[in-house]
């Protein structure tokens, strides 16, 4: 994405999005989905674990101005479209395979 953006930062580096941002804002993501699914009752996870990951990362990009704000919640952003739709498709595979599975055709 960055080079479609085009924007720099610090002598010509690409800015736009973050992808430190993004990259700790979809392992958090991830992470707190796996233990959602095994316990329910913990889904207000997913309202602060991912937003505390992105706004570390955030933070510290700013501080070491290797990343404007608005790059840091670009990357929060893009990876909070992109995890949630790869989600649903691997659960839709994985569905299709269980499927198959308990069927007793070959996956």
């Amino acid at each position: 994405m960055k080079p479609l953006a085009g924007r720099t930062i610090n002598g010509g580096f690409l800015s736009f999005p973050s992808g430190h941002t993004a990259t700790a804002t979809a392992f958090a993501l991830v992470a707190t989905l796996v233990v959602v699914s095994r316990k329910p009752a913990r889904a207000w996870l997913l309202a602060v674990v991912p937003v505390l990951a992105a706004g570390v990362m955030a933070w510290v990009q700013v501080l070491l101005n290797a990343h404007y704000p608005t790059d840091t919640l670009g990357g929060f952003c893009a990876a909070l479209a992109v995890v949630p739709a790869v989600a649903w498709v691997v659960d839709r595979a994985m569905d299709r395979v269980e499927a198959r599975r308990s069927a007793g055709t070959p996956a």
